[in-house]
């Protein structure tokens, strides 16, 4: 075997795609030839030296800003986190707001309905209350005929 074709099947075994007859016929080859056999040697350090992965020296700064950097992005999310607390309080305070502005707007509360007699008697009363009527005015009626109203309109006065 000629060294040519060695060298070839030795960059086969050091890959791991030699054929069991090609290895065979390497390794009588090796047992006869030193500068061969050399270069194996060779071959198969570097290629398991390939095969582990390198152990990559690390900057002594390298930790400290990994550190830093994850202090800043949770400080920031600590802020933003704020922020929307913030805005969901004042979404919240902002739809109190309108439900108490709209509310009464849209469906207001009914005023008191009284009858025409309950409020002159409320009348009579604040009169009375305030000394404006005079002796024996307290049972008078109300009548809107005084007043040049027709009987007719009345019924549609309070």
């Amino acid at each position: 075997m000629k060294c040519a074709q060695a060298e070839k099947w030795l960059a086969e075994k050091a890959l791991g795609l030699i054929t069991p007859v090609s290895a065979a016929a390497l390794a009588g080859h090796l047992a006869e030839c030193p500068d061969c056999r050399r270069l194996a040697e060779e071959m198969t350090a570097a290629a398991a030296a390939l095969r582990e992965p390198a152990a990559a020296a690390v900057p002594p700064f390298l930790a400290d800003r990994i550190v830093q950097l994850a202090r800043e992005r949770q400080n920031q999310a600590r802020r933003m986190h704020s922020g929307i607390k913030w805005l969901t309080a004042l979404a919240g305070a902002a739809a109190v707001a309108a439900f108490l502005f709209l509310v009464p707007r849209y469906f207001p509360t009914p005023a008191p309905v009284m009858s025409a007699e309950e409020v002159l008697k409320a009348y009579s009363d604040d009169f009375s209350a305030l000394g404006w009527l005079d002796e024996g005015e307290e049972n008078m009626t109300f009548d809107y005929g005084n007043y040049g109203i027709p009987e007719e309109l009345s019924q549609y006065m309070i």
